[in-house]
This record gives C-alpha cells, sequence and structure tokens, in this order.
C-alpha cells in the first residue's frame, strides 16, 4: 500500500501567510509567548522545516524559561496560539501554489490515501486548509504538538494510515512532499520517499544539497507527480 503525505507552509499553500491588516502568522508564536509568560522573543528569519513545538522551545529557551516550567505550560501556549489563528482566520491571506487542486484531485482519483506531515498545530493546520478548500483531501498525519523531533512525527502518520485502512504500510510506500530542507532530511532518515519541491523560501540549489529522491520545481506537472508515486517517473528537474 502507498500513502501520500504533504507538508503545508511552502508545499500545499505559498509560505508567508498575513492577515488583512498586515500581521504576519508567524506571529502566533511571539503573540503566545507574551500572553501566556509576559515574554519579548523574537523568531529565527527562517523557521522552515521546524515543528510548532520545536519552535516554541526555542523561544522558551531564548527567554530564559526552564523546560520544566515550560512543560506545564505547553497546552496553555498551544491554545493561545489556535485562538490566535481562530480569531483572524477569515481575514487570511492564503494562496495555494500552483497546480494544487488539479494534483489532489489526480491522487484521490488514483486511490492513494493522503495525509498531512508537518509541523503545524494540528487544529491550525485545519483552519488553513479549510480556508484554502483542500482540508477535505486528508484524513490521518504527523503534526508538529508531537515533538520538536521532526522524523517522529511520521511514525505518528504511519501508524495512524495502518489502523485507519487495516494494511501494512512500508517506508518506501510513503511519499513525501515538502519544500524544506529540515523536512528531506528529516524523512530521507526515516526511510520514506522524498519528493523536494522549491515553491517555498529555500533555492532550488539548497534542496538539492539535501540530495532528495526526487527534486521538482513546483507540484503543476501532475502527470509528472503522478508518475512518481506510480513508480514510472524517473527523477528528472
Amino acid at each position: 500500500m502507498k500513502i501520500v503525505l504533504f507538508d503545508i507552509d511552502g508545499t500545499l499553500l505559498q509560505p508567508e501567510i498575513k492577515f488583512s491588516d498586515g500581521v504576519p502568522m508567524r506571529s502566533l508564536f511571539t503573540y503566545s509567548m507574551k500572553k501566556v509568560f509576559g515574554a519579548d522573543t523574537t523568531l529565527p528569519k527562517d523557521i522552515s522545516g521546524w515543528t510548532d513545538r520545536g519552535v516554541f522551545l526555542y523561544l522558551i529557551d531564548q527567554a530564559g524559561i526552564s523546560r520544566s516550567d515550560a512543560e506545564q505550560q505547553m497546552d496553555r501556549l498551544i491554545d493561545t496560539a489556535i485562538g490566535f489563528v481562530r480569531e483572524r482566520i477569515e481575514t487570511a491571506q492564503i494562496k495555494k501554489t500552483e497546480g494544487i487542486d488539479v494534483l489532489l484531485e489526480a491522487i484521490k482519483s488514483k486511490g492513494y490515501p493522503m495525509g498531512l506531515l508537518t509541523g503545524n498545530i494540528p487544529e491550525i493546520a485545519r483552519l488553513k486548509l479549510t480556508k484554502a478548500g483542500i482540508y477535505k483531501y486528508f484524513g490521518f498525519g504527523g503534526f508538529g504538538t508531537i515533538s520538536d523531533i521532526r522524523h517522529r512525527l511520521i511514525d505518528h502518520a504511519i501508524n495512524e494510515a495502518e489502523s485507519r485502512f487495516g494494511k501494512r504500510i512500508s517506508r518506501r510506500g510513503v511519499f513525501y512532499f515538502g519544500d524544506a530542507v529540515r523536512d528531506v532530511e528529516a524523512w530521507k532518515f526515516a526511510g520514506v520517499v522524498t519528493i523536494a519541491v522549491a515553491t517555498g523560501t529555500q533555492p532550488v540549489g539548497q534542496l538539492e544539497g539535501a540530495h532528495p529522491d526526487y527534486l521538482l520545481k513546483d507540484l503543476s506537472d501532475t502527470t509528472k507527480v503522478i508518475g512518481i508515486i506510480d513508480g514510472r517517473q524517473s527523477n528528472a528537474f
């Protein structure tokens, strides 16, 4: 059995989502830190491939808060972040990457189950993809609340898929689409088929250096993408 897993930001959706007032969605992290701990923090310039839990732990360390105190407040941080997005989601300027609607329909028609493998908090993933009109395609996944170590998310996604479909899934039957070097490195380590797409913030050369199984400029060539999953497509950029 084969399954197809997608990252969200930079893969399904164009990166740098903003609300109508110009506030970037990534502000959910610093906003939540301020609300929960009263701490002023600053995000790194590039958090591509980080889990949301990992971002919070980075900011917690930056603020000098002990990990034990932080763990006690992690659920509150996550709930605050969800509330921040939920209150603003209707004004979010969310754009899908090129060809996504056609591709998702094509994968669905082939009968390949689709899930999410993302650093996002599950509810925030749902809010964003519902706003974009594509949440309906995804029935399982691994999310950023599971661990700050990204490759651990894959076990959760595969176990959920096996439970849902009652079939064993080998690692080479898992096809992952992502746009960040950290994505590629994590899923290569986990043994799944990695397809890097240059639709996020990291250029082709940087992605190529991570040695994905396949490298694509974008996901607009539906025939090529389906060929990769079917096993008929060589790695042609």
